[in-house]
């Protein structure tokens, strides 16, 4: 059920990399991030309601603070019927969008390109 393309990544922890994830999808065609799921499609559910808390939070806290322009109305996540965390992006109208903490400079930047990400050039 669960396969990388150029819209679909599949991450199986929530870590800090997948808000380069998230910027290369909204400067491209925007696409689905799946975390707790293995590169092969094998699902790693999360199960416990504090964990998703704790993420729901952080993903919560990203879409505030961690990009720029504003993203709120095109990032959406949550958990679906296998108890993975969905993160759903749509491709963004104000290109280009960063990593506030990077500012709008090619380490800051990224997009898509087939399955895998990569830092925009001037």
């Amino acid at each position: 059920m669960y396969q990388e393309s150029n819209i679909v990544e599949l991450k199986e922890v929530l870590i800090d990399d997948v808000k380069k994830e998230i910027v290369a999808f909204l400067n491209t065609n925007g696409g689905t991030i799946f975390v707790g799921v293995k590169d092969d499609g094998t699902i790693i559910p999360f199960l416990d309601q504090k964990e998703k808390d704790s993420m729901d939070c952080k993903i919560a806290n990203w879409i505030s603070d961690a990009f720029f322009p504003n993203t709120s109305h095109l990032i959406k996540h949550y958990f679906n019927n296998d108890n993975v965390l969905v993160i759903e992006v749509l491709v963004g109208e104000e290109k280009p969008y960063y990593l506030k903490e990077k500012g709008p400079k090619p380490s800051g930047v990224y997009k898509r390109v087939g399955s895998t990400i990569r830092m925009a050039n001037d």
